[in-house]
């Protein structure tokens, strides 16, 4: 967390801000606040922290000043052996032994353990409830980085990832609760997958995915820039955030040659002006992507074809006999896969035929259940050219 004289920035909950966005933050906004920031250590700093969690954090260790007890935490019935504050939900993932050994060479027995546990979380509690002498604090909670993290503990289901809107309103309460002087500016910073409407209890942010482990997303820096001086005005909050969903479309995931997550055969497609120019001399996958998570429910892959730059007869062609435009040569098929390319959620033969007068094909999908490393593949034949604008995902 980042601290000066008059101002605190913490990140709350999941580590949804990592190394670089803090320093980001620091420098963002201590220019605006014309101050010089502080990292301090921080309660939540590599915790995987369940949603439902964080309003007892803030009313029972905070609010109540109660400490954590070696009662209170367990030890995961799973081979990595991590240990977890149960009444919280909070895992404390740096201190599995295989972690623990790597990090710092000790070896300790499970009731060692325990006892660094409690005795460290404990000292970070108490440098959270010093946070009431600040007279403004920024809390910072959400889970914009889950989808490029890929926890093992999150694909597996043994921790709940999602945040509901209960969850984000009892959040927000139970922080009002814990510091009741100064003022607290909350801001929930989610991903498209978990886009909640109709908040007026904080601000919502909504990311793109990171592209790497360390979080770097583009829309951060929007986020630091972008910070309200102040959420106490519900109604303010409610229309700033209807405004603010409705400009980021966040059902549509549009996948063009620009998102690296969208791979391709490096002698068969050219990306160009975030197209894709498709010509392909042997056939089979070339292009695919992006290896996300889809929640359950009903969605559409779209691809749109742009039509190829007309000759001479194909003008004539359209002009005198309304004949349209070509997108496609020969054939190709549209896969939508999950669990590396072994789970067929949908597919369609892609031919000029099939293609709508707009270029558009269209592939109904229902999820019935978490769905992990969904891929759009595009396979074409020998002799398969098109020019696709984009790949995308909508959900319905």
């Amino acid at each position: 967390m980042l601290i000066s004289r008059k101002t605190a920035i913490i990140p709350t909950g999941t580590s949804c801000m990592q190394g670089r966005q803090i320093e980001n933050a620091a420098t963002i906004f201590g220019k605006k606040l014309n101050t010089n920031f502080k990292s301090e250590s921080s309660f939540f700093k590599f915790i995987y922290q369940e949603p439902w969690g964080l309003p007892i954090i803030f009313d029972k260790y905070v609010r109540q000043n109660q400490e954590i007890l070696v009662e209170d935490i367990k030890i995961e019935d799973h081979y990595s052996k991590c240990p977890y504050l149960a009444p919280t939900g909070s895992w404390f993932v740096h201190h599995e032994p295989f972690n623990e050994i790597r990090e710092t060479g000790i070896i300790r027995t499970d009731e060692q353990r325990l006892i660094n546990v409690q005795e460290k979380y404990n000292y970070l509690l108490k440098k959270m409830k010093n946070l009431a002498t600040i007279p403004k604090r920024y809390f910072i909670f959400g889970n914009a980085d889950i989808d490029v993290m890929l926890w093992k503990r999150y694909t597996e289901g043994r921790i709940i990832w999602r945040f509901t809107k209960q969850n984000v309103e009892d959040t927000c309460k139970a922080i009002n609760r814990a510091f009741p002087t100064g003022e607290n500016v909350l801001i929930f910073v989610t991903n498209r997958r978990n886009v909640i409407s109709g908040l007026d209890c904080c601000y919502i942010y909504v990311l793109d995915d990171a592209d790497d482990w360390h979080g770097e997303n583009a829309g951060w820096e929007n986020v630091f820039d972008t910070l309200p001086s102040s959420t106490s005005n519900e109604s303010v909050n409610f229309s700033r955030n209807a405004q603010y969903l409705a400009t980021r479309n966040p059902h549509v995931r549009r996948l063009d040659a620009y998102n690296p997550a969208m791979q391709s055969h490096s002698t068969q497609v050219n990306r160009k002006d975030g197209h894709f120019l498709i010509s392909c001399d042997e056939g089979g996958d070339i292009i695919w992507g992006p290896y996300i998570r889809l929640s359950p429910g009903k969605y559409e892959a779209v691809i749109e074809f742009l039509p190829f730059p007309p000759t001479k007869w194909s003008k004539i062609l359209i002009w005198k006999h309304n004949v349209t435009k070509a997108h496609i040569k020969h054939s190709g098929i549209f896969k939508i896969k999950a669990d590396s390319g072994n789970k067929i959620l949908g597919e369609c033969v892609v031919t000029q035929d099939i293609v709508s007068a707009d270029g558009l094909i269209r592939v109904p999908l229902t999820i019935s259940e978490d769905t992990y490393k969904v891929e759009l593949t595009l396979f074409g034949d020998k002799g398969f050219q098109a020019h696709v604008a984009y790949f995308a995902l909508k959900a319905l």
